[in-house]
């Protein structure tokens, strides 16, 4: 019988390194949004923008697509990928809200959504007028394990949703 001494300190070993990795990465070294993303982030005849800082959250925000034709009563809040701008989400969120929904986009602390999960709350209690909502995260970030994570759906009983 071998031992798993090897694998368990390649393992210990592979975990610092990413933790060394990510204490190096500034926040403003992150994935920034694409000159069509920044031009997404305003009204027009279909689709009302509006951007919404909260106090609270050390002057974070979170950004609102709604159609114009019609009150929405769906809503998806969208956490972005890690370290990734959440306006580089504004042309799928204006596509959304094109459909009759409203789409918010939710900045977090230095772009990870581990940081700050409970923001969606936040939102949610904004908009009493919603009467169904659901929670978008892309797959392949840590922002997807946090909302898929089973005391997360529980403390926020909401439908989940994610890209792959």
């Amino acid at each position: 019988m071998r031992s798993s001494l090897p694998l368990q300190a390649g393992c210990i070993a592979a975990v610092a390194v990413v933790c060394l990795v990510m204490a190096a990465c500034k926040p403003d070294e992150g994935h920034k949004p694409l000159p069509e993303a920044l031009a997404a982030l305003q009204s027009d005849n279909e689709v009302l923008y509006s951007h919404v800082p909260v106090e609270a959250w050390d002057n974070d925000s979170y950004y609102i697509f709604e159609p114009k034709a019609g009150q929405a009563s769906t809503a998806l809040i969208f956490y972005g990928g890690a370290s990734c701008d959440v306006r580089s989400y504004a042309p799928m969120a204006r596509e959304i809200a094109r459909a009759g929904f409203m789409m918010v986009l939710v900045k977090m602390p230095e772009d990870w959504a581990l940081q700050a999960p409970e923001r969606a709350a936040v939102v949610m209690e904004a908009f009493p007028a919603i009467t169904a909502w659901a929670i978008g995260v892309t797959w392949n970030s840590t922002s997807a394990s946090m909302a898929a994570s089973r005391t997360y759906t529980l403390a926020f009983p909401i439908k989940l949703i994610t890209t792959s």
